[in-house]
């Protein structure tokens, strides 16, 4: 099992798990929303949001937790990943807004992104501990 981690958790593996799904959250969305499936639920999106936050500020904390030798400046790696994911959030609703005909920018879904960052981050760190990585 501890091998098993250990192998996950090397850097190449975690960047490109990163970058493979920041490309496919952005696509997904960008797509136009008749192309996503509805819900009955009425804040599943918002929920949605949140989780996909949440993955997206852990994979890039477990790439910078996983290059980094030293403890000297990880706590501003953390907070640089903390502001990407959250001006990711802002960025893809404005392109939502500028670049889509049937989506618009939602305050409350920056609201949910920036939710699930800081989520991310608390998942992090009990990871981080649990399995002294």
């Amino acid at each position: 099992m501890m091998q098993l981690i250990k192998k996950l958790s090397e850097p190449k593996f975690i960047v490109s798990v990163g970058l493979l799904y920041t490309l496919f959250i952005t696509i997904i969305f960008l797509m136009p929303t008749q192309d996503l499936p509805k819900s009955t639920i009425e804040w599943a999106d918002k929920i949605i949001h949140t989780c996909i936050h949440l993955i997206l500020a852990s994979l890039w904390l477990f790439y910078i937790n996983s290059k980094n030798n030293n403890t000297n400046g990880f706590s501003k790696k953390i907070a640089l990943v903390l502001v990407f994911c959250v001006f990711y959030g802002i960025i893809i609703e404005i392109l939502q807004q500028v670049s889509t005909t049937s989506r618009t920018a939602d305050v409350l879904d920056v609201c949910a992104n920036t939710v699930g960052t800081f989520l991310g981050l608390g998942v992090f760190w009990i990871i981080k501990n649990i399995f002294k990585i």
